[in-house]
């Protein structure tokens, strides 16, 4: 009886194991991982404290990251884990400094002043968009510039 139970365990517990191993342990299939670098007129969107890009799929969480002090990001999404949607995803944009308050009193005061241009922070006006395939790490380039034109790049991993 005890060897029996004992036998019962044993498979209930490799069939567990097998089904993780075969679904990634745990690692949700409908997102892939996501990572790049944010450049602005050719230099690496660096030293902003308030820089971000988001993913936003057709279906799906959109995914977000902070761009890092080398103009660097890796794509979370929330709810999900590391990475970013399977398909088709447009691309924002922002990098933003705080502006000190005046002593001047001004109705048209705006704390917030944007260092790339403003468009790039709209998904339906930015104008970027990407692919993220499933399988792999999807590595991309987004190439901003202070005239309000941008495009992304696919970068290869080694």
């Amino acid at each position: 009886m005890i060897n029996s139970n004992f036998r019962q365990i044993a498979r209930l517990c490799l069939f567990c194991l097998s089904i993780s191993l075969l679904t990634g342990c745990g690692r949700d299939a409908s997102i892939a991982q996501v990572d790049g670098i944010v450049e602005l007129d050719g230099a690496p969107l660096a030293k902003f404290d308030n820089a971000a890009v988001v993913f936003t799929p057709r279906a799906g969480r959109l995914a977000t990251s902070v761009i890092d002090r080398n103009g660097r990001f890796q794509l979370q999404t929330n709810g999900i884990g590391e990475g970013a949607a399977i398909g088709e995803a447009k691309i924002t944009v922002s990098a933003t400094i705080e502006r000190p308050k005046s002593s001047v009193s001004d109705e048209r005061y705006d704390p917030v002043v944007w260092v790339i241009p403003r468009r790039f922070g709209d998904a339906d006006r930015s104008g970027l968009s990407c692919k993220v395939v499933a399988g792999k790490l999807n590595s991309f380039k987004i190439s901003l510039s202070s005239d309000g034109t941008g495009s992304v790049e696919i970068l290869q991993k080694e």
